[in-house]
């Protein structure tokens, strides 16, 4: 763990005590920041990253945030998680606030998930990838895929 993201670690739980028990765990080349078992928020170099749900990203974008971007086997893959510059740290209510509204959202979205029958990526030539936008699509679960069935 380097010195930048093992301050802003303990800064970062320090800050977000209220919203529960907050646990690291290795995520993304960095570190994760879980409150009771969900994780909302990514620290990488020293970074915070708050997770946004689709719902949050329009309000992240309007606040100037940007998407943390990760690299995967040498490919750059643009991430759900917005970064929390020094002036909204700084607004110690406000990002607590918008944490809070993060782990909410991520909260329903699981919930959401969770309630679909069956996994789609379970099907053969479906990827994790192709699942994300058939749920996006409102398709969350192999019975409501095979209902629709091929679209001509």
């Amino acid at each position: 763990m380097n010195g930048g993201s093992l301050r802003r670690i303990e800064q970062a739980k320090s800050c977000f005590a209220a919203l529960g028990n907050i646990a690291i765990r290795s995520q993304f080349g960095g570190y994760g920041l879980l409150a009771d078992g969900t994780m909302f928020a990514v620290i990488t170099e020293g970074e915070l990253y708050l997770r946004a749900t689709e719902s949050l990203e329009t309000a992240f974008r309007e606040r100037g945030m940007v998407n943390m971007t990760y690299l995967k086997r040498g490919v750059p893959m643009v991430m759900r998680y917005y970064w929390v510059n020094e002036e909204l740290w700084r607004q110690r209510r406000e990002l607590c606030a918008l944490a809070w509204q993060a782990l909410c959202e991520t909260r329903k979205e699981i919930k959401v998930k969770k309630s679909c029958n069956g996994r789609l990526k379970d099907l053969p030539n479906i990827d994790a990838s192709l699942e994300r936008q058939l749920w996006r699509a409102g398709i969350c679960n192999i019975y409501d895929f095979r209902l629709l069935g091929g679209q001509r």
